[in-house]
């Protein structure tokens, strides 16, 4: 079992995944446009 600080830990380091992926999604995005 995590501990509630592991557990918010990985919750933290999911969601910071989670916008970094579509950060780059965007920017794979405009890239293809400008192309």
């Amino acid at each position: 079992m995590l501990t509630a600080d592991e557990f918010d830990m990985y919750e933290g380091s999911e969601s910071f995944v989670r916008i970094f992926s579509l950060l780059i999604q965007d920017q794979y995005e405009t890239w293809l446009f400008i192309d």
